[in-house]
């Protein structure tokens, strides 16, 4: 698995692909937001959408998986978590899903910077972050896979 975030893919081929998974996913997305708000009042509960969320984000990895352009960690994870934690409210236990998000990204992010690895690749933070001094040529961060 390895991040997506800020993934350049060199195959045209792919690269359109995966535009039309992105694209795929948003109408999925925005279609089902817009099902769910046409439900009358407390019909279909209300962390329905965070449910559908997950299992759309899921399901862009599992089709990029499918076209071999590989699987996106951070999102995967991401879409496993909101659709347990939806699932369990769709299921009437009250489950805190933001604020648990919130705690399991700092939890990340002090593990990224203790151990010197990036939550998704495992490469070594001065591989994947530029950092400015002044009277230096500013760097752009960018990362190119």
């Amino acid at each position: 698995m390895k991040c997506c975030i800020g993934e350049k893919i060199e195959d045209p081929k792919k690269a359109a692909l995966l535009k039309k998974i992105n694209g795929l996913a948003l109408a999925a997305f925005l279609v089902m937001l817009g099902v769910l708000w046409l439900q009358p009042e407390g019909t279909v509960p209300r962390s329905a959408w965070v449910f559908g969320l997950g299992l759309i984000i899921i399901a862009g990895n599992v089709a990029r998986h499918l076209y071999g352009i590989g699987i996106c960690c951070c999102s995967t994870v991401l879409g496993v978590i909101l659709a347990v934690a939806g699932g369990i409210n769709l299921f009437g236990v009250d489950f805190p899903v933001f604020p648990v998000l919130l705690i399991l990204a700092g939890i990340g992010i002090v593990i990224g910077v203790v151990s010197g690895k990036t939550c998704c690749t495992g490469e070594g933070s001065d591989k994947d972050l530029s950092y400015w001094k002044p009277g230096e040529e500013k760097k752009t961060g960018v990362r190119n896979h």
